[in-house]
């Protein structure tokens, strides 16, 4: 039984990997416009975790907008997405999977270190910080969908 590839399965990758790209674009400007709530005097480097979290929004969105984006040139190219070829599946894979743990560990990381910090508990900083790691969890969850359909996808390159 030969395994093939779907227009459904194509169509739904595009689209994780397109959603992916806007929630963590909305996480990362929510990321940096919570700078501005910061108290006097104090570096946005004094928070690790919230620079981790802006290293992994910024991952998150490059790799899924250059995905999403190869996937758009190959249906204008040849006007559908059913001849979409994947290039290196293997490599895709692995990156898809370094981007999604990035993706859980950074969000993680602020959420574990906002309920810790007692000097900025009810600063509006905090809020839009936990806003962009809810937003960087929902990225998260689209991009572990589109990697089991890059998964699911091995099978058709071997």
């Amino acid at each position: 039984m030969e395994l093939t590839e779907s227009r459904n399965l194509k169509t739904v990758d595009f689209a994780l990997r397109l959603a992916a790209a806007l929630l963590s674009l909305v996480a990362l400007s929510l990321l940096l416009s919570a700078s501005h709530y910061l108290p006097s005097g104090l570096p946005l480097s004094a928070f690790k975790p919230f620079e981790y979290l802006l290293i992994g929004s910024a991952g998150g969105l490059i790799h899924s907008a250059i995905q999403a984006g190869v996937s758009a040139w190959y249906c204008c190219r040849t006007h559908s997405l059913t001849t979409h070829a994947c290039y290196y599946p293997h490599f895709r894979f692995a990156k898809d999977m370094v981007c999604t743990l990035l993706l859980l560990s950074s969000s993680s990381a602020v959420l574990g270190a906002t309920t810790l910090n007692d000097f900025l508990r009810d600063s509006k900083y905090i809020e839009q910080a936990n806003a962009a790691a809810a937003l960087s969890l929902f990225a998260f969850l689209c991009l572990i969908n589109s990697t089991i359909i890059s998964f699911y996808r091995l099978p058709c390159h071997i």
